[in-house]
């Protein structure tokens, strides 16, 4: 049993996966670095002419160029984002004033998070989160519970 316990913690070791990194292919590069940068104001980590790469947090955005746009009437919009905030109203009113239109009203996930959705300019969604704990403890938050 012993020998089991050392296994599994040097397997949880290894086996310790996180997000670090989120690929999207826009149409348009200078639209993106706009909307991404300028607008909702993510830090550029580096820039080429077919890529810029920004800072969400500690995940990695790599923006390339050459991508499909998607209508905002889609069902299933290809990629969507969660960027996450420690106060969902004031960052609303941030984003408003940098020219960010927001799709919808907010949305609270009892016990777990408020969120608002918006779109980047190829149609992919994206949402800005307040949670209302740690995310990776999902319904064992305080208060949660299903639906």
């Amino acid at each position: 049993l012993f020998s089991l316990r050392i296994r599994a913690a040097k397997l949880a070791k290894i086996m310790s996966l996180e997000c670090t990194q989120v690929l999207v292919r826009l149409t348009d590069l200078a639209l993106a670095r706009e909307f991404y940068v300028d607008k909702l104001g993510l830090e550029v980590i580096e820039e080429y002419p077919t890529m810029v790469a920004v800072r969400a947090g500690s995940v990695r955005f790599s923006i390339f160029a050459g991508g499909k746009a998607h209508g905002a009437d889609e069902d299933d919009p290809p990629s969507t984002m969660m960027l996450g905030t420690k106060d969902l109203d004031a960052t609303m009113q941030e984003l408003s004033s940098r020219g960010i239109e927001f799709d919808g009203e907010v949305q609270t996930a009892p016990g777990f998070m408020r969120y608002i959705s918006l779109l980047d300019p190829d149609g992919n969604q994206l949402y800005i989160a307040q949670y209302l704990g740690d995310p990776l403890h999902g319904s064992k938050l305080a208060g949660a519970e299903r639906e």
